[in-house]
């Protein structure tokens, strides 16, 4: 309205005003809130959902949502519809599977994010087709509304779920069917767990303002979404189900439940995390890293996420379902990955192992005229440049994980301190860099029959 270049937009919505008038409109907008600048009445009001302070939108009065128009059918979704009772008994009956409850729980653990400083994450729920993972999703959306317009396709843009999440701020985001994404499924997992908008700059070369969120986002598909060649930062920000069985009986009965009845226990969840304060919130989340950490040899990143559904199933059974018994902690340590899962040069490694055995031949002069090191017992010889090619081709990079190795036991430096050493193998002449790679125990008398005294690769004794 302050912009004759721009207030033509508001012709779309059926104010008569074109370039020719635009001026004037412009003119006469402003002498109209100037003059009655003082009776004109003031509403408050917010372009996101989520905790305003210790209040909650929407479930407050006297604020508004006052952002993009587009997101109109989002807003009208989320609220209450329907009965609260039809939805609670049927969701207990849901509830006695294990994954549909802890879908359900990660749903509620979204606006504890925020209260407890625990970090974005994601779960992702994968299996067969049929298995019931969307219906699953419509179940834990129905918490805060009507699930058809609060779950998106993953064909989606990045930049358009990351809007989405925005938009939702403390609420959770579905996403479905990841086996169609356009683009790369692990870029996808740091935008939404990150938090934040990526950096741009305006026209004029300044900063601008970045779009902040701490919420859970929801994922699924028929495969894994993070795999070998997955980086550490990944695998550690998801939580994987992997469903073997159909999750219902009656998937029309489900939908027609969650489409009819639905919003109603989202604003009651909330009411109740209100009534706590944040110091006994953050204890009790703390208290069950603790536990879970005791009982799992996971990493500070899963422990913390999974301790946050454990958190609200136990809010939840205080609200929403006091029938229910309290989830059991070693049922939910099963689906966190250990420290060697999540690390990458624990897969690294793994990887160069069973390439080692896939590509035994390489390493024998009898089977191969292309020798790329030499293999005992204990260990092996590997050039490096091959070994870096090889690991760089599969998501690994060498520098990255070569220190860790040593450290490991995984790789032997040299005396010198280096990771390779020049050498020959296999009768040649030429020397080149070699990588020595642990098996099992690092010896200390070599095998290699090439070596010759003057070299000592490795500080040990030659033959």
């Amino acid at each position: 309205c302050c912009s004759k270049t721009k207030i033509v937009t508001l012709a779309n919505l059926g104010v008569v005003v074109n370039d020719q008038t635009a001026k004037n409109m412009v003119n006469y907008i402003s002498d109209l809130y100037r003059i009655n600048e003082d009776s004109l009445p003031v509403t408050k009001a917010i372009s996101h959902f989520g905790w305003i302070g210790k209040e909650f939108f929407p479930y407050v009065k006297g604020i508004v949502f006052d952002g993009d128009n587009a997101q109109a059918k989002t807003v009208q979704a989320v609220g209450r519809h329907g009965s609260f009772e039809t939805w609670r008994k049927a969701c207990m009956g849901y509830r006695e599977n294990l994954f549909v409850r802890l879908l359900m729980d990660a749903s509620l653990a979204s606006i504890l994010i925020k209260k407890i400083n625990c970090l974005c994450f994601v779960l992702h729920l994968w299996g067969a087709s049929g298995t019931g993972k969307t219906v699953a999703f419509m179940v834990a959306a129905s918490i805060w509304g009507v699930p058809d317009e609060l779950i998106l396709s993953v064909d989606s843009t990045i930049n358009y779920c990351t809007s989405r999440a925005a938009l939702m701020k403390s609420l959770p985001v579905f996403v479905d069917e990841t086996q169609l994404s356009r683009g790369s499924l692990e870029k996808l997992i740091y935008s939404m767990t990150e938090g934040k908008e990526r950096g741009r700059l305006s026209r004029n070369s300044s900063e601008k303002s970045r779009k902040t969120w701490e919420n859970v986002s929801f994922f699924n598909g028929e495969q894994p979404i993070v795999g070998a060649q997955s980086g550490a930062g990944a695998v550690n920000r998801v939580i994987e189900l992997e469903i073997d069985n159909p999750l219902f009986t009656d998937f029309a009965g489900v939908l027609e439940m969650v489409r009819e009845n639905n919003g109603h226990a989202g604003e009651r969840f909330v009411k109740h995390v209100q009534r706590i304060s944040e110091i006994e919130l953050a204890k009790r989340h703390k208290d069950l890293c603790q536990k879970l950490s005791v009982l799992a040899q996971s990493t500070g990143k899963q422990v913390q996420s999974l301790a946050c559904i454990i958190l609200a199933d136990q809010l939840a059974g205080e609200c929403l379902f006091p029938e229910e018994k309290a989830v059991d902690l070693l049922e939910g340590v099963g689906f966190l990955k250990n420290e060697k899962e999540v690390s990458q040069a624990e897969r690294a490694y793994q990887f160069v192992i069973d390439w080692i055995a896939a590509n035994e031949n390489l390493f024998d002069p009898a089977y191969s005229n292309r020798i790329l090191g030499k293999v005992s017992k204990d260990s092996c010889l590997v050039n490096q440049t091959e070994l870096t090619t090889v690991l760089e081709a599969n998501g690994f990079n060498f520098d990255a994980v070569k220190k860790e190795w040593a450290m490991s036991g995984y790789l032997e430096r040299s005396s010198d301190g280096k990771y390779a050493v020049k050498t020959t193998v296999a009768g040649k002449d030429t020397k080149a860099r070699y990588v020595k790679i642990i098996f099992q125990t690092p010896q200390t008398v070599y095998e290699y029959e090439d070596y010759s005294g003057d070299n000592k690769p490795f500080g040990g004794n030659n033959p």
